[in-house]
């Protein structure tokens, strides 16, 4: 759940109490989940699967309307099992694997059945893709006819890659999202004191919670860590992590903070956006943020031989604080989030872990801000692994810096006289500034896909 938080940062101050530790946990839990390949095509995936599910698998035709940032993020990615690209191969694999309870990991290991299939579906020209002319970031909507064309199915996913707000069959709603009940107010009441909090505050959040609820974030050390030995140990996908490995294993500057932090993020990424068919730990609807928020950390907890309970704590201040700033930039942006927002998590968590003192988080923070606000996400693709690297290595360094006392002064581009309002000023930018850089882009894309 991401909202608009301008209007109200500025003011509110959260006590740090059993209802705050409460609604963090529980965002966290909806924020922090596995995935299996990139969320975009994965998102499509699910929406295949759904709506061919809800006609037993029976199909004619299928066309999948997707909003332009979810064109954008999905055109050049890898499929795990597959190590192929397309939206139209992602929606022919969910809809030929036709169940969606596996959510976000709805492409993991899938059979080779499923495959030909997919394959299949795809010869005979039973599926195509559609822009939707929306503003919306996060938007899929799936139709789909029975074999025999008696029967027709309709499914949307918005607002977040796994929420499937309308499932239809013949004009029937069988399952709707209801955007107001009960239930669902409480928790964007609670969810929303979290996202109007001062970071301050988050920190002694973290200082004080118990990390035992939130131990399922161990889980992203191993999945990530697992992606990230196999972008090591060979040269797959862009190669960014193997290179780098052979380059610093050779003067033992793999015991170097920030070269290991970039060569582990790196290696996760090349062997995500190449389709290795394992699942990583995602963070605010992203695989690649999630590998951005945790692999800096672990090369911090490998070197530095962190106990269990700051890695809980450490993992959970940097996805949350990557939840905080997409909160302004967007789900989805024209901006890289995993640059701009989960690395940003991941050296304030660095910091804290050094520190424990929120100025000098705030001061890591203002300088990630300050440093990366100009990278620009261009899709989902084999190149993430070098901007990943690229803001893994920041991190660590930023941290440092932020220690040793360097912080950007108010005044100096974006950065605005408190962290809140920072942030605030990089949701401007890229909410009001970068209005035609995703349009551009995908003219880029669609240019190249013409030949």
């Amino acid at each position: 759940m991401n909202r608009t938080l301008t209007e109200n940062k500025m003011t509110y101050i959260a006590p740090v109490n059993q209802e705050t530790n409460h609604w963090i946990i529980e965002l966290l839990r909806e924020e922090v989940k596995p995935a299996a390949g990139c969320t975009e095509p994965v998102a499509v995936a699910l929406a295949a699967a759904k709506v061919s599910e809800v006609l037993n698998n029976s199909m004619s035709e299928l066309v999948i309307g997707v909003s332009p940032n979810i064109y954008k993020n999905g055109f050049a990615v890898m499929l795990p099992g597959v190590m192929e690209a397309g939206l139209d191969l992602a929606a022919a694999l969910g809809s030929a694997r036709a169940s969606a309870v596996r959510g976000l990991d709805v492409l993991n290991h899938l059979s080779e059945e499923e495959i030909r299939i997919a394959r299949q579906r795809l010869a005979e020209g039973k599926i195509r893709i559609e822009l939707i002319d929306t503003e919306e970031k996060v938007m899929i909507q799936a139709e789909q006819w029975s074999e025999d064309r008696a029967h027709h199915a309709r499914v949307i996913i918005s607002g977040r890659h796994d929420r499937i707000v309308e499932v239809f069959r013949d004009g029937v709603c069988l399952e709707k999202m209801e955007e107001k009940n009960s239930v669902t107010e409480k928790s964007n009441a609670g969810f929303n004191r979290f996202y109007s909090m001062k970071l301050k505050d988050l920190v002694t959040v973290i200082d004080e919670i118990d990390p035992e609820p939130l131990a399922f974030l161990l889980d992203g050390i191993a999945m990530n860590q697992t992606m990230a030995e196999v972008g090591m140990a060979s040269p797959v996908g862009l190669g960014t992590a193997f290179a780098l490995k052979q380059r610093y294993s050779k003067n033992g500057q793999m015991k170097d903070l920030a070269r290991l932090a970039m060569t582990m993020t790196a290696g996760a990424s090349d062997a995500r956006m190449a389709g290795v068919d394992l699942p990583v730990m995602s963070s605010n609807g992203s695989g690649n943020n999630g590998i951005t928020a945790i692999m800096p950390l672990v090369a911090y907890f490998e070197l530095k031989g962190t106990d269990r309970a700051d890695q809980i704590r450490a993992l959970a201040l940097s996805h949350l604080i990557n939840s905080y700033i997409k909160a302004e930039i967007g789900r989805l942006s024209a901006l890289c989030s995993c640059g701009i927002a989960a690395a940003t998590g991941a050296s304030a968590a660095i910091a804290w872990l050094d520190t424990r003192d929120p100025e000098i988080v705030e001061s890591t923070m203002t300088n990630m801000m300050a440093n990366l606000s100009g990278m620009v996400c261009d899709g989902a693709k084999l190149g993430c692994a070098l901007k990943l690297a690229t803001a893994a290595s920041t991190a660590v360094e930023t941290a440092a810096l932020a220690v040793d006392g360097i912080r950007v002064p108010a005044g100096n581009g974006l950065v605005g006289r408190t962290i809140e309002e920072t942030i605030s000023n990089l949701g401007r930018l890229s909410r009001q500034g970068m209005q035609l850089a995703d349009a551009v882009v995908l003219d880029i894309q669609e240019t190249f896909a013409r030949g």
